[in-house]
């Protein structure tokens, strides 16, 4: 059983390493309460709230980590029901988190920088994530034209959760077949395996 299978324990141990300037930005934030106002839950979506200081949730306003955890937990119990384990929940909530950044004044002006493709848009993904946390160490190495390793210290979400960022990099790239493989070298340092196919007919 792998951690992410125990999500409670797991974030809970999370929740415990963070402190008060471990923070993050608001934009994943809001991913979590669009996620929350889908579940049509009010009471839920009032704790979320009350556990970011009860006001709208500002893009680039800096919230502490733990909060961004407690309200993923509140979150998991119908992701994992939703989509049938704690690993598949938290890899569409990368991919959403992912997608709530790029369509951010941040993230669209990121995307311009980075131009086309899959390798130029995860070659600049480092700083997105520099400009979403205040924590966290990155390594970006690649192998060939289509595979890379990604090497990531001291973050506080799973690592399914970066999966799910990372296929998400590589699908708004048009790689063909994105592929991610993970390595968990602890609680929060891990490492991801990049690749991609050549689009069909090249």
């Amino acid at each position: 059983m792998s951690s992410e299978d125990d999500w409670e324990a797991d974030l809970a141990l999370r929740v415990a390493r963070a402190l008060p300037e471990h923070t993050t930005r608001g934009f994943f934030l809001q991913s979590y309460m669009e996620q929350l106002r889908a579940l049509g839950d009010e009471a839920l979506l009032g704790q979320a709230l009350a556990l970011c200081g009860n006001g709208p949730i500002m893009e680039f306003f800096n919230y502490p980590v733990s909060s961004q955890l407690r309200v993923l937990a509140l979150l998991m119990p119908s992701l994992v029901a939703r989509h049938g384990s704690a690993s598949a929940a938290l890899r569409v909530m990368g991919r959403q988190g992912v997608s709530r950044f790029l369509s951010s004044t941040a993230g669209s002006m990121l995307l311009k920088l980075s131009g086309q493709g899959p390798k130029r848009i995860v070659s600049h993904a480092p700083i997105g994530y520099r400009m979403s946390s205040s924590v966290g160490e990155h390594s970006l190495v690649w192998q060939g034209p289509r595979s890379g390793r990604w090497t990531m210290r001291e973050q506080f979400l799973p690592p399914a959760f970066h999966e799910g960022l990372l296929l998400e990099l590589m699908d708004r790239g048009g790689a063909h077949e994105p592929r991610v493989v993970s390595r968990v070298r602890g609680l929060m340092d891990f490492e991801f395996d990049l690749s991609w196919e050549d689009p069909p007919g090249e």
